[in-house]
């Protein structure tokens, strides 16, 4: 597996709740970045790729009525090791020799993700080794997280995120923002409004990128 940190000057990545446009971000930030002469790796670290991905896509399709896969997806020891599993193999074979290695999610979702729910040491042991220099935290009220959720196209996997559930996770992600693993020690936070337009809230995260390159 390539080591992002002797293979990048710079891993950043775009975290934030459902809804707060990351993967709009992801691809209008590597636009301005590459303009400015850098070269960058997009990787969307929970893509379903691979015989993990797929494995991911039928179990946690909610449309699957099979009673032995429903009781599989409630085993959350084996979902963590799956997104992580899916998260390395994402990092491994889809980033590239650049300047800047730019993802949507990392690491801190995957920890986020299982608060309460699974041990620290066994997010650590499954997910990748490789955490982000800086993560741009698109913050964004969970009201209008969830109409933008709901305005996406019907039958896409994953997103029937209620409100109770939206605020969860957005209150996992500051209990681990602010009590980071250490493998997030060294981490930087830079928190951006997702309020703004697009093309502005690219241009933020590209002004973090420059100023932590």
């Amino acid at each position: 597996m390539i080591n992002c940190k002797d293979s990048h000057r710079l891993h950043l990545a775009i975290e934030g709740i459902d809804g707060t446009g990351k993967s709009t971000a992801l691809l209008n930030t590597r636009l301005i970045l590459e303009d400015m002469g850098l070269t960058v790796s997009a990787v969307h670290y929970t893509q379903k790729t691979g015989f993990m991905g797929k494995a991911i896509t039928k179990i946690y399709n909610p449309d699957v009525k099979n009673s032995a896969i429903k009781k599989i997806r409630d085993y959350r020891s084996l979902q963590a090791f799956m997104y992580g599993a899916n998260g390395r193999y994402n990092l491994g074979t889809r980033q590239r020799d650049t300047d800047i290695l730019l993802t949507d999610r990392s690491i801190l979702s995957g920890y986020a993700s299982h608060v309460g729910r699974v041990p620290t040491w066994l997010v650590s042991l499954v997910e990748s080794t490789y955490a982000p220099n800086v993560i741009a935290y698109l913050d964004l009220p969970i009201e209008e997280a969830s109409i933008r959720i709901h305005h996406r196209e019907e039958g896409e996997i994953g997103y029937e995120e209620s409100l109770e559930e939206l605020k969860k996770f957005r209150d996992d992600y500051e209990t681990v923002i602010k009590n980071p693993p250490n493998r997030l020690r060294n981490t930087i936070v830079e928190r951006v409004d997702a309020f703004q337009e697009p093309l502005l809230i690219a241009r933020e995260i590209a002004r973090i990128a420059i100023e932590n390159i």
